[in-house]
C-alpha cells in the first residue's frame, strides 16, 4: 500500500492518521503468515494492529453519537488475518478522519470504557482532539508490540515505525540512540 503522508492540519489528527499510516506500512512489510502468527497462545502482529484500529473505528463512529465506547469495539478477525483488509480500513480511516475540521476537534465527547477488573465500564468526559492524542500513542505502542513480535520471528521492524513521537523529538534534539526515554 503506497502511504499519502499527511502533512498539514490539525496535529491530533495529522499524528492519529500518521499512526494508522505505519500500520498499513508494518502489515504490507511481513508476509500473510509471519502477520499472522502467534507464539506460546499470544497475540499476533495482526492482532496488535487491528486492536489499534479498531480503537480509532470507535472514535470515527462516535463523531455522529458524541460517545465513544472503546469497549464495543468489532474485533474483527479479518483485520487480525488479512493484512489487505487491514488497509483498506486504514484507507477507510483516513477518508473519514480528514472530513473533520478543526472546530469539529474541540466537540464534546463522552468516553465509555472498562477501567478496573470487574467492573463495567466507567463514563468521562474528553473531546475530539484529546482522543486523537491518545489514540496515537495507544496505536504506537501497539506497533512496538508488534515490532517485538516480528523480533521473535527473526524480522526486522524499523524502530522509527513505533517509536513514540515526543521520543522521536527527544532522540532527534539529544541524539539519544536508544529508543525509551
Amino acid at each position: 500500500m503506497g502511504v499519502t503522508r499527511t502533512s498539514s492540519g490539525p496535529i491530533a489528527l495529522v499524528g492519529c492518521i500518521e499512526a494508522c499510516d505505519r500500520c498499513a506500512v508494518v502489515a504490507t512489510s511481513v508476509t500473510v503468515d509471519e502477520y499472522r502468527q502467534r507464539s506460546r497462545d499470544r497475540s499476533s502482529i495482526g492482532a496488535h494492529l487491528r486492536h489499534a484500529l479498531e480503537h480509532v473505528q470507535c472514535l470515527v463512529d462516535a463523531v455522529e453519537t458524541g460517545t465513544v465506547d472503546y469497549d464495543r469495539r468489532a474485533r474483527d478477525p479479518r483485520l487480525e488475518e488479512q493484512p489487505e483488509a487491514l488497509c483498506e480500513t486504514v484507507l477507510w480511516l483516513r477518508e473519514r478522519l480528514a472530513m473533520l475540521g478543526e472546530g469539529a476537534l474541540e466537540r464534546p465527547l463522552n468516553v465509555r470504557e472498562s477501567a478496573a477488573p470487574d467492573t463495567g465500564p466507567t463514563e468521562t468526559r474528553s473531546t475530539i482532539a484529546r482522543e486523537l492524542t491518545f489514540l496515537s500513542g495507544h496505536t504506537l505502542h501497539h506497533l512496538e508490540i508488534a515490532g517485538l513480535i516480528a523480533a521473535l520471528q527473526g524480522i526486522d521492524i524499523p524502530v522509527e515505525w513505533s517509536l513514540a513521537y515526543s521520543t522521536a523529538a527527544w532522540r532527534a534534539t539529544t541524539g539519544t540512540p536508544y529508543a525509551a526515554d
